[in-house]
This record gives C-alpha cells, structure tokens and sequence, in this order.
C-alpha cells in the first residue's frame, strides 16, 4: 500500500511538472526555468526518499562546461539537476516514454539514435554550438548503466565536443549510499530491467543518499582520447574516496572488464599528481567524506553561503510554496476555514439563532478534541506508533467540516437540495487529506480521523438544520460574503500550531505532571 501511494505522489509531480512547463516556462526566463528545474527535481528525490549531499562544489563551473559522469540510473538526471539544472544528452528510446520524454525534451535533452552513425556527427556539432553559447551540457561517456560498483570504459566521442568548443569538462562522480552508509545498488538501472522493475527496486531500497562528487575541470586544450583518460581518471578517483578506499584512489582505479567487440580507447599519459599524493592525505580526504555522508539527515540539500573547499552539505527542505499539495492543503487552513465558519455563523444567527448556537457548538467540541490530541503529542509525547497516530489533522477536520456546511447551505439558498452540497463538501474534506499525507504534514491515520470526525460535526449539523425547515435571509449577500472571505483568506496560514507546540509542555506539566516526552 506504501509502495503504490509513493508511486502515485511520483506521477502526480511528474503531471505537476508538466503543468509548470507548460504554464510557466513559456515566459520565464533562463535563470528562472533553472530554478524551477532544480527546485521540482529536489522535491522528486525527496519523494523518492533520497536525500543528496555535494562535495568539492567549490570546483563547479557555471557556463559553457561540458559536464560528464558516471551512469547508473535514469535518477542520475534528476539527482544533477538538484545540484544544478543542466541540459543531457539521451538515447532516442527516452522521448518515447510518457511523461517523462515529453518533460525531457521541453528542458533541452538532445537525443540520439546510436545505430545511426550519421547522428555522432550531428549530436557533436549541436552540442559544439551549445556549449560556445555558453550551456552547460552533460553527457554519460561510458554509453549505457551499471551498477555503480566501478566504472566502465570511458568513449572520446562525446568529448569531440569539448574539444571543437574550446571548454572545458567537468567530471562529476555519482554514489549511492544506503541507511547504513554503506553503497547500494538499489538505483541500478541495468540489464533487461524494465523502468517499472527499476522504479520498485529504488523505493524499496530505501531511504538512500545521493552523492554527488564535483571533479576538478580539465582544460579544453588536450586530444578527445586524452579528455576522456583523464576524467576516468578523475571520475574514479572520486568513486574510490566516495567508497572509503584511499589506496585504491592513491593507486587508481581500475574500470569494469570491456565487452567482447569493444575497443578501450587510447590513453595519454595522464597527470597523475593529484592521484599520487601521500597516503595519509587520501584518508583524511575520504574520511570527510564519509563525515559529510553522515553529519546531515535531512531529505535534500541546502546551498551554505560560503563554498568550503572539500565539500558541502546540507538540508534544504523543499519550498513548500512550490508545491501542488501545500496550494490544496490550505483550503483547511484555520486562516481560511474559521472566517468562512464564523460568516455561517453570522448567517445563521439572523435566521435562526438556535442553528447558529448550534453550529459553532458542533465545531468547537470538534476543534477541542482535535487540539486535545495535538497537546498530549506537542507536550506530553502521547501517540499510537502501532498505526502512525500522534494527532488528529486539524486541517482535514475544518475543510470537511467547515466546507461541507458552507456549500450544503449555499446549494439550500439556491433552492438545490443540500445533500449534494454535503457530498461536495466531504470531497472537498478528502481532497485536503490527500493532500496532507501528500505534503508529509500528517499520515494515513491521521487525516481518516479528522475527515471522519469534521463529517461527523457537518452531518449532525445539516440533518438537523434540515429537519427544522429554517429558511435562509439574503443568500446573494451571504453567497458574496463568503466568496470575499475566500478569496481574501485563501493563502494565509493561522499560528495555532505554533502556539499549541510553544504553550503544550507548560499545559501537560501542570495538567498532566507524570507524563511527558522520554518520562
């Protein structure tokens, strides 16, 4: 069941994403669209359960860079362009996909059909003039995935491009680390595995950490075969110090054995000063590594304002305002739902001051027990971990509530029939609870007990107002008033979280003095 909702919330950010390419890239500028692009791909690795951590960023180039890595998954794409936004190089079969092609080629991907030999002449003439325009594009010059254990032979073509351009090629090293420290391969994108099968393996695998390791840029000056010895060189140097084996980084790394039919492209000598450094140097420096690895817990990264010279890593969460689910979540927001509550009252009140009572009544015991359940968690550490209760949501509970009643009564004014206002209202309730769970504020349990509990406060409310055949003053007025409050409350968000999680200890101390957190 977890598997199939983390699977959901994947599709609708890829049709979110979709949605903002469409919408907002048309008019948006270069650095806007990068934005964008790096901001959407953070949130698609921590829906995925990665978290990514950069090293050395402090070697990065922005413009005109031929950047090249390793390959292990089709996750690569996404983990690259949450450390920053960058135009690929992809086999022709990806524009076919749904989605995902049509999100590949609206950011720039330059595809190729590899058995056409006429397209290598093509691709490196296009990605030539790209990169003299100053992108930055990024091409996997072993040619296809691998489990990421080693590196595969590097092929010169793609650094044809470099080479006619002038510019220069940054290595980049990507590593994935599993909840023990230790690598995975549950990223792999290899073989025969379909992208359904690769799909299942990353979410099982996790929760995993992506790393990505910025090589030192290599001058444009050098032959292609000559480049792309070196970036091998470098590329495997990082893997080797990201895996915790200095000796193997001091030494070199040796790529994965050739295919039959495939020949290794001629080596240069190489500069290998920074690889023949002293031993000790490659500890400490593999040591850092596997401190930033560990220092940081959070889902995704956070740029500091100074680059360190090794590495930096941090926690960004995800900007909630970029989010479809945060946009829908606020619809039960006590900013919102508490005006549009208190203007039924008011409605209520100069037709029948009995309802009126009656209603805010109803929604008060209701918002008591929810902020009953948000104490005991918030200042006591109460909650059922068996089925991941701590509270009731309080946003599921006044949408369903609040909603339900606003609409039952505006359909009866108009002469509908307020059962189909109800039904309205409680999908309204239901689709503030998804997007709860969505936006990782509440879980499963959670938003069921507030759905059910704010139906259970509207349908006692409704059936007696209906019942007592109370006819409603001045609906257009009302139906406008409402309609104001909406659009002038929408988007505001009330602090009573913030006061509960302030005020709760205070309360459970006094109230409650032999239980508490870690008592």
């Amino acid at each position: 069941m977890k598997l199939a909702l983390r699977k959901i919330r994947l599709v609708v950010h890829l049709l979110h994403g979709m949605w903002i390419v469409a919408t907002r890239f048309p008019h948006a500028s270069e650095s806007v669209r990068n934005e964008l692009n790096r901001k959407w791909s953070l949130r698609f690795l921590q829906l995925a359960g990665m978290r990514l951590v950069v090293h050395n960023d402090a070697a990065r180039l922005d413009t005109g860079v031929l950047v090249i890595s390793n390959h292990i998954s089709w996750i690569d794409i996404y983990v690259i362009n949450a450390w920053r936004p960058t135009r690929f190089v992809s086999k022709a079969e990806v524009r076919q996909w749904p989605v995902v092609g049509w999100l590949a080629h609206q950011l720039g991907t330059v595809f190729i059909q590899r058995e056409k030999r006429s397209e290598a002449k093509r691709i490196m003439h296009e990605l030539a003039q790209r990169l003299e325009s100053g992108q930055t594009m990024c091409v996997f010059p072993e040619g296809t995935t691998s489990d990421g254990l080693a590196l595969l032979p590097f092929h010169a073509n793609m650094f044809q491009a470099a080479v006619s351009a002038s510019r220069p090629v940054q290595p980049l090293c990507l590593y994935y680390e599993d909840a023990h420290g230790k690598q995975s391969t549950a990223p792999a994108y290899i073989g025969d595995m379909s992208l359904g099968q690769s799909l299942d393996a990353l979410l099982r695998g996790g929760p995993l950490t992506a790393h990505v390791y910025v090589g030192d840029a290599l001058a444009p000056g050098a032959e292609r075969r000559v480049l792309a010895a070196e970036a091998q060189a470098s590329v495997g140097h990082a893997l080797a110090l990201l895996q915790g084996e200095p000796g193997r980084a001091a030494q070199g790394v040796r790529s994965a054995p050739q295919s039959a039919g495939e020949h290794e492209p001629e080596r240069a000598p190489v500069d290998q000063a920074e690889a023949n450094r002293p031993l000790a140097q490659s500890r400490r420096r593999a040591a850092d590594c596997r401190a930033a690895r560990r220092e940081f817990a959070t889902p995704v990264l956070r740029r500091t304002q100074a680059r360190p010279s090794m590495h930096y890593t941090a926690a960004m969460p995800f900007d909630p305002d970029f989010s479809l689910w945060s946009y829908l979540s606020s619809v039960g927001d006590a900013a919102l739902t508490l005006p549009i509550a208190a203007a039924c009252a008011i409605w209520l009140w100069f037709s029948a001051r009995h309802m009126a009572a009656r209603w805010v009544l109803l929604l008060a015991a209701g918002m008591a027990l929810v902020g009953a359940t948000k104490i005991l968690y918030a200042g006591c550490g109460v909650e059922i971990s068996s089925i991941g209760f701590r509270m009731i949501s309080g946003h599921t509970t006044l949408s369903t509530a609040v909603w339900t009643v606003a609409i039952a009564l505006l359909f009866r004014c108009m002469g509908g029939k307020p059962r189909v206002g109800v039904i309205v209202g409680l999908l309204v309730g239901a689709v503030t609870a998804v997007a709860r769970v969505f936006d990782d504020a509440h879980t499963v349990a959670e938003v069921m007990a507030g759905w059910v509990l704010g139906a259970t406060v509207a349908v006692l409310f409704i059936r007696t107002f209906v019942r007592a055949q109370v006819p409603l003053i001045k609906p257009r007025i009302a139906a406008f008033g409402l309609l104001l409050i909406a659009t002038l409350a929408y988007g505001h968000h009330a602090p009573i979280q913030d006061m509960i999680e302030a005020y709760s200890p205070g309360v459970c101390a006094r109230l409650l003095p032999g239980v508490g957190p870690g008592r």
